[in-house]
């Protein structure tokens, strides 16, 4: 770009939609960092405790409580660094079934066990799986800036919370305990670690972060009825978990977002690839920002952005396969589901599920669920270069035209 053209850029950035509705969003100080507590462990622990009690004011019931063990479930199944953690087989199918009756919930904030040592949060609450009602324990130890502590012997407080726990819980009264570690991990060093021992040392803890939480309680919690001060104080919580500064790591983004940010990016890749890169040959860029836009600038450069056209539309990877799958099943009304699947599958895993088999609702489109033949069916959002590549071949040969936009 020469000088005029980066100009009329800049004017056009500082005008775009997406600018401006970014701006208005991190301009607005949430109670949180009002308050000064956006980083506070305790903060948090009373916030997700206060959260997914059913017996607090926010008009939820026990949803969150039952969103919340679904995340566990998610982590368990989905994330290798979870393959030794413990989660009963009976209680996993009950909750993925929705057979599950809970009651006479408690949960304690700062429990005290031997020698003041205190649990973040615990939870006992009964629940009801088939015939056999006992109290599930579940111990949730929260990080945010801190790592976990030393005690005697080198033990560290996982351990000791678990060995803990193992021994008071011990009775017929009682499921297995349930343990949980949350902290604010980037979603790809959670997804892709096999062992997080370093962070959380015992290995029976079910490993989530801040942004799983974000989509698997906060963001159903959202879209669910309740009172106007609890969906107030569960949007501001969420803009806390989005608050950055330069020492303060961003930990999670809600969809709104997301969606703001992608469009963003979209609409000004161009100015801000610019930025970065002349950034990182600036003389008076700090060597530590230099490290990270480099990092930045690696990562981008390996994603492929490639859109193509469809029936006269634009359009990404993901959105190309629902367009061509709508266009198959209106243009075949009498097929069944298996038909379908057959017919797209090839190589590719997991194109297409019947929406009530879905485990893990962000790999699915959610605001287009096809009706194949009276069966909710739904598409895959996860398309990198090589499977796209492949379900492409297969559209071609059923007819489709399908033309990679050459980038400009």
């Amino acid at each position: 770009m020469d000088i005029t053209e980066t100009k009329n850029k800049i004017i056009k950035f500082y005008n775009s939609k997406e600018y401006i509705e970014l701006s208005s969003f991190y301009s607005y100080k949430n109670y949180f960092e009002i308050l000064k507590v956006e980083r506070d462990e305790n903060t948090h622990s009373s916030f997700i405790a206060w959260l997914i009690n059913p017996n607090e004011n926010h008009g939820l019931g026990d949803f969150p409580l039952k969103k919340f063990l679904l995340l566990l479930c998610w982590a368990k199944t989905n994330l290798k660094c979870n393959k030794n953690s413990f989660f009963s087989e009976d209680l996993l199918n009950s909750i993925l079934s929705n057979d599950i009756e809970i009651s006479n919930t408690t949960i304690t904030r700062e429990y005290g066990i031997e020698d003041k040592k205190r649990i973040d949060i615990l939870i006992q609450a009964k629940i009801k799986i088939g015939d056999i009602v006992k109290i599930q324990p579940i111990i949730i130890e929260n990080k945010v800036n801190s790592t976990e502590n030393n005690y005697i012997n080198d033990k560290k407080q996982t351990e000791i919370y678990y060995d803990w726990a193992e021994k008071t819980f011990s009775s017929n009264d009682y499921f297995k305990p349930l343990y949980v570690f949350l902290l604010p991990l980037h979603d790809f060093e959670l997804k892709n670690s096999t062992d997080l021992s370093k962070k959380c040392k015992c290995d029976k803890y079910i490993i989530i972060n801040y942004q799983a939480l974000n989509d698997y309680v906060l963001e159903p919690c959202m879209k669910n009825k309740m009172n106007d001060s609890a969906r107030t104080l569960i949007n501001n919580y969420q803009r806390c978990l989005s608050y950055s500064e330069k020492e303060i790591c961003i930990m999670a983004t809600n969809e709104d977002q997301r969606k703001m940010l992608r469009d963003f990016w979209d609409n000004n890749k161009e100015l801000l690839m610019a930025a970065l890169s002349a950034l990182g040959d600036d003389p008076d860029t700090l060597e530590e920002d230099k490290k990270d836009i480099s990092k930045a600038l690696q990562s981008i450069s390996k994603r492929d952005n490639t859109k193509y056209q469809f029936n006269g539309d634009i359009l990404g990877k993901g959105r190309l396969v629902l367009a061509v799958i709508k266009d198959y099943v209106q243009k075949h009304p009498e097929i069944t589901y298996e038909e379908l699947d057959k017919a797209f599958k090839n190589d590719n895993k997991n194109t297409l599920i019947r929406t009530k088999d879905i485990k893990d609702e962000k790999r699915y489109f959610k605001d287009e669920v096809l009706n194949v033949n009276g069966e909710e069916v739904s598409v895959s959002t996860q398309w990198d270069l090589k499977r796209i590549e492949v379900f492409i071949d297969v559209a071609k040969k059923l007819g489709y035209i399908i033309i990679p936009q050459t980038k400009a």
